[in-house]
Protein backbone atom coordinates (compact mmCIF):
# COMPACT_ATOMS: atom_id res chain seq x y z
CA UNK A 1 0.00 0.00 0.00
CA UNK A 2 1.50 3.30 -1.10
CA UNK A 3 0.86 6.19 1.30
CA UNK A 4 1.78 9.59 -0.17
CA UNK A 5 1.87 12.83 1.83
CA UNK A 6 -1.03 15.16 1.02
CA UNK A 7 -3.45 12.32 0.30
CA UNK A 8 -6.97 13.00 1.59
CA UNK A 9 -7.81 11.29 4.87
CA UNK A 10 -11.42 10.32 5.62
CA UNK A 11 -12.82 9.26 8.98
CA UNK A 12 -16.41 8.06 9.41
CA UNK A 13 -17.04 9.01 5.77
CA UNK A 14 -16.04 12.66 6.24
CA UNK A 15 -12.85 14.35 5.06
CA UNK A 16 -10.71 15.12 8.11
CA UNK A 17 -7.49 16.34 6.51
CA UNK A 18 -4.41 15.39 4.56
CA UNK A 19 -1.70 12.85 5.34
CA UNK A 20 1.20 14.62 7.10
CA UNK A 21 3.52 11.94 8.48
CA UNK A 22 4.19 8.49 9.89
CA UNK A 23 5.51 7.12 13.15
CA UNK A 24 7.70 4.02 12.73
CA UNK A 25 8.97 1.58 15.32
CA UNK A 26 12.76 1.86 15.11
CA UNK A 27 13.44 -1.83 15.78
CA UNK A 28 10.84 -3.49 13.56
CA UNK A 29 10.43 -0.72 10.93
CA UNK A 30 6.66 -1.01 11.06
CA UNK A 31 4.36 1.95 10.77
CA UNK A 32 2.71 2.43 14.18
CA UNK A 33 0.68 5.55 13.50
CA UNK A 34 -0.39 7.74 10.60
CA UNK A 35 -0.44 11.47 11.26
CA UNK A 36 -2.79 13.85 9.47
CA UNK A 37 -3.99 17.43 9.76
CA UNK A 38 -6.27 19.85 7.96
CA UNK A 39 -3.40 21.46 6.08
CA UNK A 40 -1.15 18.37 5.70
CA UNK A 41 1.54 19.79 8.00
CA UNK A 42 2.87 18.57 11.33
CA UNK A 43 2.14 20.66 14.40
CA UNK A 44 0.05 20.81 17.54
CA UNK A 45 -3.11 20.60 15.41
CA UNK A 46 -2.13 17.24 13.83
CA UNK A 47 -3.92 14.04 14.81
CA UNK A 48 -2.58 10.48 14.87
CA UNK A 49 -4.33 7.14 14.48
CA UNK A 50 -2.92 3.60 14.77
CA UNK A 51 -1.96 1.93 11.50
CA UNK A 52 -4.26 -1.00 12.30
CA UNK A 53 -7.24 1.30 11.66
CA UNK A 54 -6.03 2.51 8.25
CA UNK A 55 -7.38 1.32 4.93
CA UNK A 56 -6.94 2.65 1.39
CA UNK A 57 -10.16 3.35 -0.48
CA UNK A 58 -10.23 4.75 -4.04
CA UNK A 59 -7.09 6.83 -3.61
CA UNK A 60 -8.01 8.20 -0.17
CA UNK A 61 -6.81 6.97 3.20
CA UNK A 62 -9.80 5.71 5.18
CA UNK A 63 -9.62 5.63 8.99
CA UNK A 64 -11.81 2.86 10.39
CA UNK A 65 -12.97 2.66 14.02
CA UNK A 66 -10.18 1.13 16.09
CA UNK A 67 -9.49 -0.36 19.46
CA UNK A 68 -6.39 0.55 21.49
CA UNK A 69 -3.38 -1.65 20.82
CA UNK A 70 -2.07 -4.01 23.48
CA UNK A 71 1.49 -3.78 22.10
CA UNK A 72 4.10 -2.25 24.40
CA UNK A 73 5.59 1.12 23.47
CA UNK A 74 8.77 0.79 21.39
CA UNK A 75 12.18 1.90 22.66
CA UNK A 76 12.80 4.13 19.65
CA UNK A 77 10.35 5.89 17.37
CA UNK A 78 11.12 7.39 13.96
CA UNK A 79 9.03 10.27 12.62
CA UNK A 80 8.85 10.64 8.83
CA UNK A 81 7.35 13.67 7.10
CA UNK A 82 7.70 15.63 3.87
CA UNK A 83 10.65 17.54 5.38
CA UNK A 84 12.71 14.34 5.64
CA UNK A 85 15.69 14.44 3.25
CA UNK A 86 16.83 11.43 1.22
CA UNK A 87 20.62 11.09 0.89
CA UNK A 88 22.69 8.77 -1.30
CA UNK A 89 26.46 8.65 -0.76
CA UNK A 90 26.21 11.75 1.45
CA UNK A 91 24.52 13.89 -1.20
CA UNK A 92 20.90 14.99 -1.20
CA UNK A 93 18.84 13.29 -3.91
CA UNK A 94 15.42 14.57 -2.84
CA UNK A 95 12.74 14.74 -0.20
CA UNK A 96 10.48 12.04 1.13
CA UNK A 97 6.98 12.14 -0.42
CA UNK A 98 5.61 8.88 0.98
CA UNK A 99 6.18 5.26 1.93
CA UNK A 100 5.17 1.85 0.64
CA UNK A 101 4.05 -0.50 3.41
CA UNK A 102 2.66 -4.02 3.66
CA UNK A 103 -1.16 -3.68 3.90
CA UNK A 104 -1.77 -5.97 6.87
CA UNK A 105 1.33 -5.55 8.99
CA UNK A 106 2.49 -2.00 8.21
CA UNK A 107 6.03 -3.20 7.58
CA UNK A 108 8.08 -0.68 5.62
CA UNK A 109 8.80 -1.98 2.10
CA UNK A 110 10.14 1.17 0.42
CA UNK A 111 10.41 4.93 0.71
CA UNK A 112 9.25 7.17 -2.12
CA UNK A 113 10.99 10.44 -2.90
CA UNK A 114 11.20 13.25 -5.41
CA UNK A 115 13.93 15.82 -6.12
CA UNK A 116 11.62 18.62 -7.32
CA UNK A 117 7.89 18.92 -7.84
CA UNK A 118 8.30 18.55 -11.62
CA UNK A 119 10.61 15.51 -11.57
CA UNK A 120 9.60 11.88 -11.48
CA UNK A 121 9.38 10.19 -8.17
CA UNK A 122 11.79 7.42 -7.23
CA UNK A 123 11.64 4.46 -4.90
CA UNK A 124 14.28 3.14 -2.52
CA UNK A 125 13.90 -0.39 -1.17
CA UNK A 126 13.63 -0.53 2.63
CA UNK A 127 16.40 -3.13 2.94
CA UNK A 128 18.97 -0.56 1.78
CA UNK A 129 17.76 2.33 3.95
CA UNK A 130 19.34 3.71 7.14
CA UNK A 131 16.88 5.61 9.36
CA UNK A 132 19.20 6.19 12.33
CA UNK A 133 19.75 9.92 11.71
CA UNK A 134 16.71 12.10 12.54
CA UNK A 135 15.32 13.94 9.51
CA UNK A 136 17.29 11.86 7.03
CA UNK A 137 16.81 8.67 5.04
CA UNK A 138 20.18 7.35 3.88
CA UNK A 139 19.86 5.22 0.77
CA UNK A 140 22.37 2.49 -0.05
CA UNK A 141 23.53 2.26 3.56
CA UNK A 142 25.07 -0.95 4.80
CA UNK A 143 25.41 0.14 8.43
CA UNK A 144 24.10 2.80 10.79
CA UNK A 145 25.66 6.30 10.73
CA UNK A 146 24.29 7.32 14.10
CA UNK A 147 26.74 9.05 16.45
Amino acid sequence: MELIFGTSVREHGHRTGRLAGFELDGATRRVRKVIFSGDGELGNHAMARPFSSVGADSGDVEIRPHTPSEEPRPDSVILLSHTTRILRAGHGVGRLIGVDVAPGTGELQAVVGRKNWWTRRFRVDATSVDLSVPGEVRAGATSSRAA
